[in-house]
This record gives structure tokens, C-alpha cells and sequence, in this order.
């Protein structure tokens, strides 16, 4: 909760909070903390980490979170999250946990059958808001993102989109710059 008071006092203008534990099946146990820091901050909130079912998904809604991270689920039952963008539209991002052009599930434990582009065709004419392209082979290691992934898989839809995956420094933001398009709406710094 803390965390989140000081991000919003540096003004970020969206606090990106992913639930590890539920991201490895251990619910409910961020909740209540997650329901705290809703009710304590006033810029958006995206949320990600084992929403795996329409009921999960709706909770959070239901307690004011903004928008919704949705990686296995989104990959395993494509047609439930269209449903469910259907009714919150504009406000559901799918995760694209992306390693060597496949996109990883359960926690990035496990690789899946699908690539980007492959859940571009299922996901680009429905109501999600966008996607969320995380490099994991560069997440958390500052070593800069990978300009050439972003670049090449924004072209690919006209959805918005989120990146991270080693954001380094003031130079990643710059190179960002080069090829900004409107789509790009934003960039996930952690480390």
C-alpha cells in the first residue's frame, strides 16, 4: 500500500500491480491488499496475475480495479474472454509473456501452442483494450528492451499496446520514441 501511495505522489499515471502468488494458484491471498490500495490511490489500476475464470475477473472489477491482465486464461479459453470484453469493454489487456516467439502460460512455467501473432487473429476485432508484450527472457535484468520484438509485433495489430522486459534507462525510453505509433500507449517499468 505504500508502494502504491509513493508511485502515485512521483505521478505515475497508472499503477501496473501483478499477484504472483495467484499467478503460481496460490489465491486469494493479495486480495484484501489489493482491495486496500484500490481504495487508497486515485490513478488507474491494471491488474494481472491468475485471473483464470469470468468470476475472478468480475471480482476485481466489482472492487474498482480499472483494467485486467489476462495471460493462460486469455490463451486457453479465447472465447470466455471475448464474452467477457463484451461486457467490460476497453478494459482487458491480454498478456503476451512472450520467449523465443512463443507465449508462455501458468506463471511463464509452461510454453503454449500460440505465438503472437496467432492470438492477434482470435483477439484484434473484439473489445479488448490491447495487449501487454512482456519480453521474459529480459524481464527484470535491465538490460534494455528489445526494440526489435515491440517493433515488429505492433505492426502486426491495430490494438494498443503495452511493453516491458528489461527496462534499463532513459535510452530505452528514447529508442521507444523512434518508433512510437499511437498504439503504443505505454511501457511497464519494474526494477
Amino acid at each position: 500500500l505504500e508502494q502504491a501511495k509513493y508511485f502515485e505522489g512521483q505521478g505515475c499515471s497508472r499503477l501496473h500491480l501483478i499477484d504472483l502468488d495467484s499467478a503460481f494458484g496460490r489465491k486469494d491471498i493479495n486480495t484484501k491488499t489489493i482491495q486496500k490500495i484500490r481504495e487508497n490511490i486515485s490513478i488507474p489500476i491494471q491488474l494481472g496475475g491468475g485471473i483464470r475464470d469470468n468470476k475472478i475477473a468480475k471480482k476485481y472489477f466489482e472492487i474498482g480495479i480499472n483494467y485486467l491482465i489476462i495471460g493462460s486464461y486469455a490463451v486457453k479459453n479465447v472465447e470466455d474472454v471475448i464474452k467477457l470484453a463484451e461486457t467490460y469493454k476497453d478494459r482487458i489487456y491480454v498478456a503476451l509473456d512472450v520467449l523465443n516467439e512463443a507465449i508462455m502460460v501458468n506463471g511463464w512455467e509452461n510454453k503454449s501452442p500460440f505465438t503472437p501473432v496467432k492470438l492477434f487473429k482470435h483477439y484484434d476485432k473484439t473489445n479488448i483494450r490491447g495487449y501487454i508484450l512482456t519480453d521474459i527472457k529480459n524481464d527484470g535484468m535491465l538490460s534494455g528492451l528489445d526494440i526489435n520484438i515491440i517493433s515488429s509485433n505492433i505492426k502486426l495489430t491495430s490494438k494498443k499496446f503495452i511493453v516491458g522486459g528489461g527496462l534499463k534507462d532513459i535510452e530505452d525510453i528514447k529508442s521507444l520514441k523512434k518508433i512510437y505509433t499511437p498504439q503504443l500507449e505505454g511501457i511497464i517499468a519494474g526494477k
